[in-house]
């Protein structure tokens, strides 16, 4: 029989609720738990004292003496059958102080000394915290949910048809360490991202947001944006304005392609139904609806829309079709990122500002008396679309213009 049990012919106390709970506490910096055959027998630690289910024990890694491991499963209905999933794992009362910098490795075990895959083929969850907070990798099947200062949940897809049986575990460890060098991207604000963007929004909620239509819906969690000389010249050489009018060349790849937002007319009876997503999460539906929609007439090669659509990243696999003109709440985040108003972002209400702030010039936005276009339609009177001077003119940077009109682009992807 497992040590850790979760069939349901035995039944938990009522105060667990509809998810089965397991509290437990960890001893040495590898600290090892055993549970015993139902859910509401006693606990055994390393020292041999029973806990009842449902208490806390103070633990100790490298690092703190009073960690706390909490376990969570959820039945998965299956065909003809069930049963039950680890879910969640919660870690609590960390010494943020005394933990500061240091990574966590949390690994499940069964009856031998390899460790359990909790889903796909991922057998370990390092967890590592900064100034920001608590943060993993980008891991497939597993998020970060509810962090503070001293705890944070992952949750697992419980979902997934090789997300782990509960009933497989009997033992936890958790090791405090030093980052490793060789450990893989965190993707927090300023890293790069997986198309080698700029990471310029981070969302960590356990549901994340839902970017419609894009690879990563509907639990996206960050934004980046493509980095500077993302346009080659063979591609863009010169910058088109309203009409088609060539303004003269791009002195390099550094400067920002200068597109027409949209000239052409709309297969569809309703323009004014095309690209009115403003939201996070609405500028890839937007240009994909200006691509699906737009009469081309030999046109295509102006359209700010196409040459995002165009990008294929800068990461070492290619993210060709994902990369999007942002919606105006993503073009006011990314505004935001570039001028450095870092305590703002992720503050969806709050906007763009040069009041205390200063673009950032190694990013590659022009101090032109330019509009970076967004996706977004109708946000202003008379037919206009809008976007932000980045770094030119007087507060508000946002602005209208006419969807004739040219402007720079600099497109984002969502994952």
């Amino acid at each position: 029989m497992p040590l850790l049990n979760f069939d349901s012919s035995h039944s938990a106390p009522a105060r667990l609720g509809a998810r089965s709970k397991l509290i437990f506490a960890l001893s040495g910096m590898s600290a090892l738990i055993v549970f015993g055959s139902t859910l509401a027998a006693s606990i055994n630690l390393n020292s041999g004292d029973p806990v009842e289910f449902g208490q806390g024990v103070a633990q100790t890694t490298a690092c703190d003496g009073n960690v706390v491991i909490t376990p969570y499963s959820q039945f998965v209905n299956e065909e003809n059958s069930g049963s039950f999933k680890l879910s969640a794992i919660n870690i609590s009362d960390i010494d943020l102080v005394a933990c500061s910098g240091k990574d966590f490795v949390i690994k499940a075990y069964g009856n031998s000394s390899t460790p359990l895959n909790f889903i796909g083929g991922i057998s370990s969850v390092t967890v590592s915290n900064d100034e920001s907070g608590f943060y993993i990798p980008q891991v497939s099947g597993i998020i970060m949910s509810d962090y503070d200062n001293s705890s944070f949940n992952l949750v697992i897809d419980s979902a997934d048809p090789t997300s782990l049986q509960a009933s497989d575990v009997n033992r936890f460890t958790i090791e405090s360490s030093d980052p490793s060098s060789t450990a893989p991207v965190r993707y927090n604000f300023g890293e790069i991202g997986p198309g080698g963007g700029i990471i310029f929004y981070v969302d960590r909620s356990t549901e994340g947001f839902d970017e419609v239509g894009a690879a990563c819906s509907p639990n996206c969690h960050r934004l980046e944006f493509a980095p500077k000389g993302w346009a080659s010249l063979a591609d863009w050489p010169d910058k088109i304005g309203s009409g088609g009018q060539n303004m003269g060349a791009r002195s390099s790849e550094n400067e920002d392609p200068y597109l027409v937002w949209s000239d052409a007319d709309f297969s569809v009876s309703d323009p004014d139904s095309i690209a009115v997503g403003t939201n996070i999460g609405t500028g890839y539906i937007n240009t994909q609806q200006l691509n699906s929609n737009t009469v081309y007439e030999g046109k295509s090669p102006r359209f700010s829309f196409r040459a995002a659509l165009n990008y294929a990243g800068a990461g070492t696999s290619s993210t060709l079709g994902q990369w999007f003109l942002p919606s105006i709440a993503e073009l006011n985040e990314l505004c935001k990122y570039a001028r450095g108003q870092t305590s703002d972002l992720g503050n969806v209400a709050a906007q763009c500002s040069k009041a205390g702030t200063s673009i950032d010039t190694n990013l590659g936005f022009t101090n032109e008396d330019n509009v970076y276009l967004s996706s977004s339609y109708g946000v202003a009177p008379n037919g206009q679309i809008a976007g932000y001077k980045i770094d030119y003119g007087s507060n508000p940077l946002l602005n209208s213009y006419y969807v004739s009109w040219g402007g720079r682009v600099r497109p984002i992807h969502a994952f």
